[in-house]
């Protein structure tokens, strides 16, 4: 939001480079340029000419390629009314939550962040959930975000090594490393304090330089506590086969994309949403067609949420809502969207959050589909050359 006009001021007193900042030359459409204060809002125009307000720009961060808004996990927290004030706080890539509570209504941090696992996407887990007395204010009210962030190191740098094994202390090193935000205790979940599938690849491949032994990731990510991995470690990462088959099920069972194809610099990317009880590799058949410069993502719809813990998925909207969280950060390049059948329907509600994100899917085809506002038996395309109908898109 940009505001503009006789009663706006015209910067800070003496303050020329918060000026710079925070005032922007804005072009409007009869050719008239202004200066217009820049207040920082994410806003849209509805159709009755109102605005909706959705928080602050300056409090969005990047969390390993995602896109989070502070202000979504504060708001989670806060609507569990057992949390009185809180705040969020990113730090060397890592979320902290700090809160208070009513003396009458506690909750402890472990509860609080379990809550929040089960509203937020994997990706804005705060790595550690802090409970406060009181949040300290500057004196003008606001939160005093450089205080909190004291208090973060000491809880960072609080691991003590004396008590455990060398084979403990190396991967408990390991792991920080990976991990900044682990706090070392043999009993904590690293995969919690900010873990995700790049630090477990570090974990896999610096345990094998320091140790020898080779570990896979899904095994890492069975084992996401110190004990547990130092005890795998100790009998070689070796597994029975019937437990290996499970961890592997569970870790694919989980993944939401697939990256059937790989390009070094794509020009296009494309998005497979396979068909009810169908599989992700369906796209095979599609994809010999289809030019080498297209990047080649498919869907494998989940029976579940983000975790599999979580209740099943029960509708086409709440599937599409979790996805396009995922495939926001796809719109760098064009992007297409193929659904066959159900993931037709798929592919058209996850493009429309999309465009609510502000992310514009340039081709959506639906196959042996229909799009929602459509009768059941009407014709999508008549084309039955498979070549013809995706050269007209790529």
């Amino acid at each position: 939001m940009f505001i503009a006009g006789p009663s706006v001021a015209e910067g800070y007193l003496n303050l020329d480079q918060v000026t710079e900042q925070s005032f922007v030359n804005v072009d409007l459409p009869w050719g008239e340029s202004v200066k217009a204060y820049n207040t920082g809002d994410v806003c849209r125009f509805r159709s009755d000419g109102n605005l909706d307000i959705y928080g602050r720009n300056d409090r969005q961060v990047n969390i390993n390629g995602y896109r989070v808004e502070l202000l979504q996990i504060e708001n989670t927290a806060s609507s569990t009314q057992l949390v009185e004030k809180c705040c969020v706080i990113h730090h060397k890539g890592a979320l902290y939550l700090f809160y208070t509570t009513q003396p009458e209504r506690h909750i402890t941090p472990e509860a609080l962040l379990s809550l929040l696992k089960d509203e937020l996407p994997y990706y804005m887990w705060p790595s550690k959930v802090i409970y406060e007395s009181e949040i300290p204010l500057t004196l003008s009210g606001k939160v005093d975000e450089s205080k909190l962030k004291e208090n973060i190191d000491p809880i960072i740098n609080g691991y003590d090594s004396e008590q455990n094994s060398a084979m403990m202390n190396a991967v408990a090193a390991i792991v920080r490393q990976a991990i900044p935000t682990f706090g070392g205790g043999v009993d904590e979940d690293f995969l919690s304090c900010g873990g995700n599938s790049l630090a477990i690849i570090k974990i896999v491949s610096d345990i094998k330089k320091v140790t020898g032994i080779e570990l896979t990731s899904p095994q890492v990510y069975s084992n996401s506590k110190l004990a547990s991995l130092v005890s795998l470690l100790e009998t070689n990462g070796q597994l029975a086969t019937g437990s290996a088959k499970t961890e592997l099920a569970r870790f694919l069972d989980e993944l939401w994309l697939l990256k059937c194809r790989p390009v070094k610099t794509p020009r296009q990317r494309l998005v497979f949403f396979h068909c009810a009880g169908g599989s992700p590799y369906d796209v095979k058949s599609w994809e010999r067609h289809i030019e080498s410069h297209v990047e080649v993502f498919s869907v494998h719809l989940p029976t579940h949420g983000t975790r599999k813990s979580e209740p099943p998925m029960c509708s086409i909207a709440e599937m599409a809502e979790s996805l396009s969280q995922e495939l926001v950060n796809f719109g760098d390049i064009p992007l297409s969207f193929i659904g066959h059948s159900m993931g037709g329907l798929l592919a058209y509600e996850t493009a429309r959050k999309l465009k609510f994100k502000g992310v514009a899917v340039d081709n959506l085809i639906v196959v042996a589909s229909r799009s929602p506002n459509m009768a059941p038996e009407t014709k999508i395309s008549d084309e039955k050359d498979d070549d013809k109908f995706l050269n007209k898109f790529f």
